[in-house]
């Protein structure tokens, strides 16, 4: 991974710590059912919409907040 990392460092736009659990697609910040994320880091928000939209999860996927 750091070979990877390190031969790509200028293409890389970002970096995400991903964990699994089942098939879902989720994002952080509180468990809340209105979760704040969008309000408190509107930038965060639109790259975990925009790998949702380009990025090619299973049809059984679910996504929104923890």
């Amino acid at each position: 991974m750091r070979n990877l990392l390190m031969k790509h460092q200028d293409e890389i736009k970002f970096v995400y710590n991903f964990h699994s659990y089942g098939p879902m697609w989720v994002w952080p910040y509180n468990g809340e059912v209105k979760n704040e994320l969008a309000e408190s880091n509107p930038l965060a928000q639109k790259v975990f919409n925009e790998i949702w939209e380009e990025a090619k999860f299973p049809s059984s996927t679910l996504h929104g907040n923890a």
